[in-house]
């Protein structure tokens, strides 16, 4: 093969190289050498590259992605993956495309990059679903022009019509049974989608719950430990920052680390009659200074800073209940979470976790049944 490579090139016959330098790199890939493989990938590439054959030039990184991904080289594997999707835009080839929107969608789930592999894992179904739809409308055309014939035929030969009637009723009922077959099909298809996308909620609902009470564990214990430390790196900033600033931002984050502590402690959310008045008369603040501690220090506002420790309630309780195989009333969960109404309860839940109460409860089902963590 190597002496075809040079006859190749000293003729420059460059369309021939190409494929040779392509086989040569997949008799290295049976062999499993990467190194020589990625060699013979890159020389078949440059010289695409030369004669403006992109979809060749598109495999062959696509072939790169693959063989970067095998050596774990994720960073690697998304530079080649993503020259690859850049030529399939000019020229498509909708297999290829799905091929590598799948390799990507591995590459950055092992680097950690999870928005990123969810957006390609959903650019990967839909290329999926129009190849298939395409192929679809093809053999629909390709039905309507043989039924078309057909009738044609029927008006020539009218001694043959009722035979002809009965092959069109089967024909007919075929279609209507193959749509029902699709329908059916895409349905369990978008319920198979959104389990997984349940699933993926719940998972990140799960990480981000971890995730806080690290944090809040690890405050304390630092307010506990080093109480008079934790006040000082409250009032460090900046230099350049004006000592009234300064001064402000402090008396913002002590006013909101006061405010979880009362409601970590005392548990206000719990009364459903709880007001800002109320908050604001505990703390010995006023509803401006309150505000601006909550708006500073995060992403609520007082009524969606509520609802999250009452969602986070609700789900302690659902959980627990789960866990001892208890029977779950969502008309006794929303009252013991502090929620004075369903309606409150179901908006306030699914803003916070994305899930409807009942489907966040099948997932912990699901989590615990996996674990095996559920009560006896």
């Amino acid at each position: 093969m190597r002496q075809a490579a040079e006859i190749a090139e000293k003729n420059g016959l460059n369309d021939n190289l190409v494929y040779i330098y392509g086989t040569m790199a997949d008799c290295y890939l049976l062999v499993k050498n990467n190194r020589e493989r990625r060699k013979y990938l890159l020389l078949a590439n440059d010289i695409a590259e030369k004669i403006g054959n992109k979809q060749f030039l598109a495999m062959g990184y696509s072939n790169l992605t693959q063989g970067a991904l095998e050596e774990h080289q994720y960073t690697e594997a998304l530079g080649y993956a993503r020259k690859a999707v850049e030529l399939l835009r000019q020229q498509p080839y909708p297999v290829l495309k799905m091929k590598v929107d799948s390799m990507m969608s591995v590459a950055y789930r092992e680097s950690g990059n999870f928005p990123a592999a969810y957006a390609c894992l959903e650019t990967f179904v839909r290329e999926k679903e129009k190849l298939v739809s395409e192929q679809q409308q093809e053999q629909l055309n390709d039905l309507v022009a043989t039924l078309q014939v057909k009738e044609k035929d029927l008006t020539i030969a009218n001694q043959k019509l009722e035979i002809a009637r009965k092959l069109r009723n089967n024909q007919v009922l075929a279609l209507v049974i193959g749509i029902i077959i699709l329908l059916a099909v895409g349905q369990f298809l978008f319920i198979l989608r959104s389990r997984r996308f349940r699933k993926e909620l719940f998972r990140k609902e799960k990480e981000l719950d971890e995730q806080i009470m690290d944090i809040r564990t690890w405050m304390e214990w630092k307010h506990s430990k080093h109480p008079e430390k934790s006040t000082n790196e409250l009032n460090t900033g900046d230099d350049n920052e004006p000592a009234g600033e300064k001064d402000v931002q402090s008396s913002q984050a002590n006013l909101f680390a006061e405010l979880r502590e009362i409601f970590d402690t005392q548990k206000l959310y719990l009364d459903p009659e709880l007001n800002l008045k109320t908050v604001i008369k505990i703390l010995g603040t006023n509803q401006k200074y309150l505000y601006q501690a909550i708006s500073e220090n995060s992403d609520a506002n007082f009524r969606s800073f509520v609802n999250r420790y009452r969602v986070g309630e609700a789900k302690q309780i659902m959980e627990h209940k789960i866990q001892m195989k208890e029977v779950l009333n969502m008309s006794e969960i929303y009252v013991s979470a502090g929620f004075n109404s369903p309606v409150s309860f179901y908006r306030a839940f699914r803003s916070v976790t994305g899930l409807a109460p009942k489907d966040y409860a099948a997932e912990v089902r699901n989590e615990m049944t996996r674990t095996g963590k559920g009560g006896s």
